[in-house]
């Protein structure tokens, strides 16, 4: 089930719901496609019913002796599906920190100004990284959206809602997704991080260690 660590409005949670009902019926594509993200964006879904969500994917865990070395090699793995967004400077950074991945993405690369809708230049990246997740069941994925001052229309919320349905739509699983918007006057970011754009959006990539699975949801310190 697809958590979001932050509460947020029913208006976002309902999509997110019906969406994983939608999914089955969006076929395979080797690119995703502009109509392909229209089809899974929010506007699209707004008046959508509830839906009952699929029962907890299985996964697998790693051997806690290996994660160092598994970490690296998923870091690895990652950023060569990610070449041309890493050469764009889309994707602002790909690198390990406290042992888990961190994919930091400039908010201008993901969406249009005051938009929560998936700009097509972002479809790529996003869906490779979704069938990366599917096919690594050894990982979760916490998806973390920045504001830096008041967002009355939930502008944040909304964004980080779409890359978990896009995520999901293009066939990752929900249980290992979450979401959360964090406000950046209350982290340390500032003091951490010389790279990540103030207003981007970071996927943290973390392992499924055998013993502490658990863990493995407990969110970043900093972001």
């Amino acid at each position: 089930m697809l958590q979001m660590n932050r509460p947020i409005s029913a208006a976002v949670v309902g999509p997110l719901a019906i969406l994983l009902a939608a999914c089955a019926a969006i076929s395979e594509q080797a690119e995703p496609s502009p109509d392909r993200a229209s089809a899974v964006s929010l506007d699209a879904l707004e008046s959508a019913a509830s839906a009952e969500l699929p029962p907890a994917a299985a996964y697998t865990a790693i051997p806690a002796g290996k994660l160092h070395a598994s970490m690296f090699s998923r870091r690895q793995s990652l950023s060569r599906l990610l070449t041309a967004e890493l050469a764009r400077g889309d994707l602002a950074a790909a690198e390990l920190r406290d042992d888990n991945l961190w994919l930091d993405w400039r908010s201008a690369a993901l969406f249009a100004n005051a938009s929560a809708q998936l700009q097509a230049q972002a479809l790529v990246g996003l869906s490779r990284v979704a069938r990366w997740l599917r096919a690594d069941g050894a990982s979760v994925l916490q998806i973390v959206g920045r504001q830096i001052a008041a967002d009355p229309d939930q502008l944040a919320e909304r964004r980080v809602a779409a890359i978990a349905a896009f995520l999901i739509a293009e066939g990752a699983p929900a249980p290992r997704i979450r979401a959360q918007v964090v406000d950046i006057s209350q982290s340390q970011f500032a003091q951490h991080s010389s790279t990540r754009a103030v207003d981007g959006f970071t996927l943290v990539v973390a392992a499924i260690v055998a013993g502490r699975e658990a863990l493995a949801w407990v969110p970043p310190a900093d972001y």
